[in-house]
């Protein structure tokens, strides 16, 4: 930004900074812009360190493991989830894990993979194959937690059986216990 001097008398020299000085209005100006942008960058840091610390604590509070207690699926009563004893384990290094159990005593994975939480109730999850290759899609969950309760609901997408580059959609609304 060029900024024009003002004159309070008659150059009488070569020395033009030497006889000149800026304007009053405009040292007042630039000095009230740098107070707002100095005070709007202090607001930025203020929000963005409030932010990540409640993130931090909400992802806390999921890590651990967590037994299904009532499940929908499309609407309806999932009594196939309730009967195979499922399990989810939310770790730290942001994996999860999915387990159903038969028979006391032994269980097998159904699902895992990588999941974030994009703010206190939005969580994202991407699977992995058989491969531990992540999928292309990611699913996207309400997640609520109150106590020791995990309310998780929302929609993931599967292959049609029948019909090549089709997905289903499958709507859930689960609650979880915390396993101690």
């Amino acid at each position: 930004m060029n900024m024009k001097r003002t004159c309070l008398h008659k150059i009488t020299n070569t020395h033009e900074n030497e006889s000149c000085e800026l304007h009053l209005a405009i040292r007042k100006t630039n000095y009230f812009r740098m107070k707002k942008t100095i005070f709007s960058l202090f607001v930025v840091a203020v929000t963005f360190v409030g932010l990540t610390s409640a993130s931090i604590e909400d992802e806390n509070k999921l890590i651990g493991n967590w037994e299904i207690i009532a499940s929908k699926i499309n609407g309806q009563e999932d009594v196939r989830s309730m009967n195979i004893n499922r399990t989810q384990e939310f770790r730290a290094d942001q994996t999860f894990e999915g387990r159903f159990s038969l028979q006391p005593g032994s269980s097998q994975i159904y699902n895992y993979g990588k999941y974030f939480l994009a703010n206190d109730t939005t969580m994202v999850t991407i699977h992995s194959d058989q491969n531990g290759k992540l999928s292309p899609l990611a699913y996207v969950y309400t997640v609520k937690i109150k106590s020791d309760t995990l309310h998780l609901y929302g929609f993931y997408t599967s292959p049609a059986m029948d019909k090549t580059g089709i997905l289903n959609i499958t709507y859930i609304d689960e609650y979880w216990t915390r396993k101690h």
